[in-house]
């Protein structure tokens, strides 16, 4: 269960449409929402939308959000869900930050993670399953406000150890929430970037 306090909270009457090939929203993705900080009045970014159920939930709760996502289907299907729910979300087709201009109070990732068969599943994290989140955090913290933080699902069945070596010297990471199963522990991060003067 996620240990974090939320400002964001699950609203049972958002109806969430999953399109075919989209990720249909699962564990990992509630479990970041219940560790989501986000205020009214913050810009979300909310990478890796899919089918926007985080985004429309921190919309629903005054946060201005930016959603993307590199899968077509994925944009019009949280186009889609927003429509249905009646909320704004300005939602971009983008491979993570490549069209994906301005910062953000708050960045939310639950990226693919879990290591690549290469069948092009929607959950396919790449070598390690850390592939796709090293190239996130190699350009997160530059789309940061001064104060922003990320929040990120990472899994066990992925190279995790590695990851917080290689980005510990670039960003804070703090476990704010984490769910077990048999056969993984997933675990939500809270990241902020490092000034400078200590990166070295």
């Amino acid at each position: 269960m996620a240990r974090g306090l939320s400002s964001v909270h699950l609203d049972v009457s958002i109806a969430i449409r999953v399109f075919d090939g989209v990720y249909d929203p699962a564990e990992d993705s509630y479990l970041l929402l219940r560790c989501l900080d986000v205020e009214k009045g913050q810009h979300l970014l909310d990478m890796g939308t899919g089918t926007g159920i985080l985004a429309l939930h921190a919309a629903s709760q005054g946060a201005r959000v930016t959603a993307a996502d590199k899968s077509l289907g994925a944009v019009l299907n949280a186009r889609y869900n927003a429509r249905l729910n009646g909320l704004t979300l300005n939602v971009v087709h983008s491979d993570l930050f490549s069209s994906i201009p301005g910062a953000f109070d708050v960045i939310s990732f639950n990226p693919p993670y879990l290591p690549s068969r290469h069948t092009g599943e929607p959950w396919e994290g790449g070598a390690g399953g850390t592939a796709v989140t090293r190239r996130f955090l190699q350009q997160a913290a530059e789309h940061l406000r001064p104060g922003g933080c990320i929040y990120l699902v990472a899994s066990t069945r992925g190279d995790v150890a590695g990851l917080l070596e290689d980005f510990s010297g670039r960003y804070t990471f703090q476990d704010v929430g984490r769910e077990a199963f048999f056969f993984e522990r997933l675990i939500v991060y809270r990241l902020a970037p490092r000034p400078s003067r200590e990166r070295y």
